[in-house]
């Protein structure tokens, strides 16, 4: 009866062992098996890296001029060093890209300017939060500009005017690297990369919607690039109104100021938007401000903007129609990029990638 005892007793403790082992084992491929990563959480259109898939890189099509480039990322585990970079060749270490994001071990996402990461600002990052970076690189002047947004808050820079790493013509490869020491891993999805070298300097609009135009509007489509409108120098303090009428709702457009004609947003140095959320807001230096003006398509709304160029700051009110005046905010900063310009002779108007339709402009004018 001891015996059998005793044989019981043992058969249970090599049970519970296995059991034990079992359960670690399959802890383990649960956690860092990337199959059962892939087909159990990673949605369609993403990806995944791990450390040991060493530099991973994504093609694209060869994009130069004013390049952006827009993904989301999202950090799980140990991704302490974790790199993202932008290059025209295969990259195998550093001195192969031009520009680059780092998830650094003090807990700070940073961007590079030449070899070396800018220390002034960074992002904090947690795991198991979703990181949207907004990439905007200009091959002719060999810069670009970095930005984040993390799930429910506001775009924020990672730095302005930095230096390529190295220097390229075109960008057609973003690469993601996991430190081999770490455990944890990233997935990216919503990637995407365009460049647009149009300058549209005449005031005339685009063929789609040209007909029909009231006397003294002009209209911007999604496929027209930017539209600049040249207007009598400026350089203290001046006001600009106009009424805007989107074609559509949630859409991504845009009306601002400026130095000489543009092709990218960084050249804009005070800006308002119909943005793609339903509402209308302003930029205030490297962010927009978060507002609950709605807007409806086919319906004007008259803006009025006061620029103080010598403070490089502005303020901007909107009147929705049959409304009255509202605020949009005051004492703005003018964009970053353009906090020391000292004359704006031009305003602009754009259609964000992504949305197609139409932005009609009219009674612009400037006191």
């Amino acid at each position: 009866m001891k015996l059998k005892y005793i044989l019981i007793l043992v058969l249970g403790f090599a049970v519970s062992i296995g059991g034990i082992a079992y359960f670690k084992s399959t802890l383990k491929k649960t956690i860092y098996n990337t199959t059962n990563i892939t087909a159990q959480n990673l949605q369609s259109g993403c990806t995944l890296t791990t450390a040991k898939n060493g530099w991973q890189n994504k093609t694209f099509s060869d994009q130069s001029g004013i390049v952006t480039v827009t993904f989301t990322v999202t950090p799980f585990g140990d991704v302490r060093n974790s790199v993202i970079a932008l290059s025209d060749a295969n990259i195998s270490d550093k001195s192969n890209f031009a520009a680059s994001v780092i998830f650094t071990d003090s807990g700070l996402i940073k961007a590079t300017n030449g070899s070396d990461y800018v220390d002034s600002l960074g992002v904090p990052y947690l795991n198991n939060v979703s990181y949207t970076f907004r990439f905007a690189l200009d091959t002719s002047k060999q810069s670009y500009s970095a930005y984040v947004t993390s799930s429910g808050s506001t775009e924020k820079s990672l730095g302005s005017d930095l230096a390529l790493n190295k220097k390229v013509s075109k960008l057609n490869l973003l690469s993601i690297r996991i430190d081999p020491s770490k455990t944890g891993y990233l997935t990216m999805c919503k990637f995407n990369a365009s460049s647009d070298s149009v300058v549209i300097t005449s005031p005339t609009p685009t063929p789609n919607i040209s007909e029909g135009l009231p006397a003294g509007c002009v209209a911007v489509s999604d496929t027209s690039g930017f539209l600049n409108t040249p207007m009598a120098i400026q350089e203290g303090i001046f006001n600009i109104e106009f009424d805007a009428t989107p074609s559509i709702n949630f859409g991504n457009m845009f009306v601002g100021l400026s130095k000489d004609s543009r092709i990218d947003f960084n050249g804009l140095a005070a800006i308002v938007r119909f943005n793609i959320k339903g509402y209308i807001d302003a930029r205030d230096g490297d962010v927009y401000i978060p507002s609950k003006i709605t807007y409806k398509a086919n319906t004007p709304d008259h803006f009025r903007l006061v620029a103080d160029i010598p403070n490089g700051k502005y303020s901007a009110y909107v009147t929705p129609k049959g409304a009255n005046e509202i605020t949009l905010g005051t004492n703005l900063e003018f964009r970053s990029d353009q906090k020391n310009v000292r004359e704006l002779n031009n305003w602009a108007a754009a259609i964000g990638i992504g949305t197609a339709g139409n932005l009609l402009i009219c009674n612009f004018k400037i006191y």
